[in-house]
């Protein structure tokens, strides 16, 4: 059941110095996914979420799992919580060390409270902690990609390309989304190999994919300027020999 899985997770990872905790377990989850507390006291840039925060989490879902979700997701998409990380945290555990029901529930959230492909990535970062890779992760994570119009998609993988420990290519090796659309599959393409097909060009979800992939090729500072401006290209694109030109700067604030 959740409560042994939490002691048994708790038992295996290094746990954080946090003072007692106090009141209300409800009010207590929301402190947590309001601030990424549940103790009551708030120390400047938060703290690391780890193994202390699972007390609250896991007993409110073995409470009432539906009850528990609700609060995750309302918590990310009111956008009063200044991050999203404690949302992204508790829906992480409850996907890995919840019993089927919770899972496929947490599973069902994970759009609403993963919407852009950072949040993804921070997802996927916590469910390591509480587990592999099965079936139910590989579905959701999936239908995350398959989901988007190609065209925000492409933008996505664009703005988020990685974070420290993962990248949207290691999600889609581990993921395997069968791509919906022929542009879905040349945008997984670009993303697992580097390369994009050759009918690339002519498919308008791919216009800012086809101009990074212009911008590494030019090193004309006009030129250059010129696919920035057009297209919005932003400045982790520009290759480094670009990056110190006025005019590329120029291109990149407007």
């Amino acid at each position: 059941m959740l409560q042994q899985t939490l002691l048994d997770a708790r038992a295996t990872m290094p746990r954080p110095l946090l003072p007692p905790s106090f009141g209300d377990e409800w009010a207590r989850l929301d402190r947590f996914l309001m601030y990424g507390i549940c103790n009551g006291q708030y120390v400047a840039g938060g703290h690391e979420l780890e193994l202390d925060d699972l007390d609250v989490v896991g007993r409110c879902l073995a409470a009432d799992r539906f009850r528990t979700l609700r609060r995750i997701v309302d918590a990310s998409v009111s956008g009063l919580a200044p991050k999203n990380d404690p949302a992204l945290f508790s829906l992480a555990l409850a996907a890995k060390l919840g019993d089927a029901t919770t899972r496929r529930a947490a599973y069902a959230a994970l759009p609403e409270v993963c919407r852009d492909g950072a949040q993804l990535l921070r997802f996927v970062e916590y469910a390591r902690r509480f587990g592999g890779w099965g079936r139910g992760m590989r579905s959701a994570v999936a239908a995350w990609f398959t989901a988007q119009p190609a065209s925000e998609l492409a933008r996505q993988l664009v703005l988020y390309p990685a974070i420290p420990g993962w990248s949207m290519r290691d999600v889609l090796r581990l993921a395997h989304p069968r791509a919906p659309t022929p542009s879905h599959d040349r945008l997984f393409a670009w993303v697992v190999s580097g390369k994009l097909p050759g009918d690339a060009a002519t498919d308008p979800a791919c216009t800012l994919i086809v101009a990074i992939e212009q911008l590494r090729r030019t090193r004309d500072v006009a030129a250059a300027a010129r696919i920035i401006r057009t297209h919005h290209v932003p400045r982790a694109w520009v290759p480094n020999a670009l990056q110190d030109e006025p005019a590329i700067d120029a291109a990149l604030g407007e």
